[in-house]
């Protein structure tokens, strides 16, 4: 089922129920104490946590509730998970663009997909900074007579800030558990809010590539770059935080395959395989 349309609507969200009503629960002495003794540590939580975890606490912990906006380029480049979803969205766009007629069109997904995750195996951060998420795409496509085509694609992201059941991490002594966020909340010492992001890209391609490239063009892809088909071969573009085996992960589902990557770009990487450069373009064999 084709998850895109003609049209420039976002889809709707839906919002989990997260800890209960705001402020619905007595303020008790404990939960004062324990909150004050987050906040003195938390300018240092980030060497436990990492930096944007530590930030969306601290925006929970004002108890203001207003939206935040995650640094979801960076999310993308840390958590290979992220970035696949990201591909396959695109991939999807793509597919539903080769189905337009010659002309310029507002696309936009039917539907947001649900259930993404970040796990504490890819990111540490990302796993306390967010964990659960939606995400959907749209653009501005241009259909060529010619068979080409571009897309001014948006990726876009939601996520009602709550921490998940069994979610917990010891900050310099102190446990924080995922009852005590809701507690929080719940008390009225701190609210929850809503996340919201988005990144742009793009993209141009020629003569239905995409709509046969299926599930394997969603894979063809890293933490922070594009694929494109150039004269029959598969490139890549490399950008800021890429490595080989980042790159062989995605595409071949295994970091260890990176010497196949490797040998067949020798003389763009040079001798050290570890040292490759943004804007550096690959051929994945």
């Amino acid at each position: 089922m084709v998850n895109y349309m003609v049209g420039n609507t976002d889809p709707p969200v839906s919002r989990d129920p997260g800890a209960g009503v705001w402020n619905s629960d007595p303020t008790t002495v404990e939960m004062v104490l324990k909150k004050a003794a987050i906040l003195d540590i938390l300018p240092s939580a980030a060497i436990v946590v990492g930096d944007d975890a530590a930030k969306h606490m601290l925006h929970y912990m004002r108890n203001v509730g207003t939206d935040y906006t995650i640094d979801l380029e960076d999310m993308l480049d840390d958590v290979p998970a992220a970035r696949t979803n990201y591909n396959r969205e695109l991939e999807e766009a793509k597919r539903f663009v080769e189905t337009l007629p010659p002309g310029v069109h507002e696309i936009t997904s039917t539907r947001i997909t649900p259930h993404l995750y970040n796990t504490k195996a890819e990111s540490y951060n990302w796993y306390f900074a967010i964990g659960g998420y939606s995400a959907w795409g749209k653009g501005i496509a241009t259909v060529e007579p010619t068979g080409s085509y571009k897309l001014d694609f948006e990726y876009k992201f939601f996520d009602r800030y709550n921490w998940d059941g069994g979610k917990k991490v010891t900050l310099f002594g102190i446990e924080v558990t995922d009852e005590f966020m809701a507690r929080f909340h719940r008390e009225g010492l701190a609210m929850e809010f809503d996340c919201y992001g988005s990144v742009r890209e793009t993209v141009t391609w020629a003569g239905g590539t995409a709509a046969f490239a299926g599930a394997g063009a969603a894979r063809a892809a890293t933490a922070g770059a594009a694929a494109t088909a150039v004269a029959g071969l598969r490139t890549y573009t490399v950008r800021r935080g890429d490595s080989l085996s980042k790159i062989a992960g995605v595409y071949y589902g295994n970091i260890h395959a990176w010497p196949r990557i490797y040998e067949a770009n020798r003389t763009v990487v040079g001798a050290n395989p570890n040292l490759i450069y943004p804007g550096q373009v690959l051929v994945i064999p």
